[in-house]
């Protein structure tokens, strides 16, 4: 903000900013554990000038997408990339998500992981395209019409979309990957008599359906159903139900909340399930 008109000034006033930013960059990082980034322009002498160097210093803070943030960017300098370039890896390497895809889906995988790698010099709308792209794919690839991955997709974009930067949202993809690997293995584990009902419970849980009129359905004894649902859908009922406390925390309406949990002793238990699967 200040002025000479020589020049060996204006570079002393630089360095000085830059050692001012460095120390707001330490204090912030010490007392409240977050970041800061900044954009510096470079040297134009005089007052004139000050427009196109705001300027110049906001281009350059623009490169904070894909060079993560707590940097200070300036006018040429290239982009580092090496942590976008190592969250790609690390993706490029999920074993357990690759292992639930066909050999022909893997190399798709692949080539999604190469297109997202060459766009990294484009901008960060063609990026972010690219990603949820791959999203949207590897979530159809992994399942169909499950509501739990359904909402972990919900989830996982409104994520990416209040990220600052790639490395932020590659993050979220690998966490993402993560949650819906282990969706899609408890599905597999369910046997298929757990299955139909699970999908029948599905196509009707606005009803106040009860485990009787599950099993007349998939043609099964009512205890026989009931011992499959205790042995292998006693963790899935949990997951269903663990959202309550948090959902509350988060300011959910309280007779929402309080409509939720009355569902726990009655008839209608597994409809009242769905409700809260659907997001009551």
């Amino acid at each position: 903000m200040l002025s000479f008109e020589d020049m060996p000034s204006e570079q002393a006033i630089q360095q000085e900013t830059h050692a001012m930013l460095g120390r707001i960059q330490e204090a912030i990082s010490t007392y409240f554990s977050a970041s800061a980034s900044f954009g510096v322009s470079g040297i134009r002498s005089g007052y004139k000038n000050l427009p196109a160097l705001y300027a110049d210093a906001g281009k350059a803070l623009r490169r904070k997408f894909l060079s993560d943030i707590g940097q200070l960017h300036r006018p040429g300098q290239l982009a580092d990339l090496s942590g976008a370039r190592s969250r790609i890896a690390r993706l490029r390497e999920a074993e357990p998500l690759r292992a639930l895809l066909s050999p022909i889906k893997q190399k798709e995988y692949e080539s999604y992981l190469q297109s997202i790698e060459a766009s990294l010099t484009e901008d960060r709308k063609a990026i972010e395209a690219q990603l949820f792209h791959f999203l949207q794919w590897v979530g159809t690839s992994l399942y169909d019409d499950g509501q739990n991955e359904k909402t972990l997709l919900m989830n996982v974009t409104g994520q990416l979309e209040a990220a600052d930067t790639l490395v932020e949202m590659l993050d979220c993809v690998s966490v993402y990957f993560a949650e819906i690997v282990e969706e899609t293995r408890n599905r597999l584990h369910m046997s298929s008599d757990i299955t139909k009902a699970i999908q029948y419970i599905k196509r009707h849980y606005k009803e106040n359906i009860s485990l009787q009129a599950v099993a007349d359905h998939v043609n099964l004894s009512f205890s026989y159903l009931s011992f499959l649902f205790k042995k292998g859908a006693a963790d899935y009922v949990h997951r269903l139900f663990e959202p309550i406390p948090d959902r509350t925390r988060e300011g959910a309406d309280g007779r929402d909340a309080d409509e939720v949990v009355r569902h726990r002793g009655r008839s209608g238990l597994f409809a009242g399930i769905y409700v809260l699967q659907q997001g009551v």
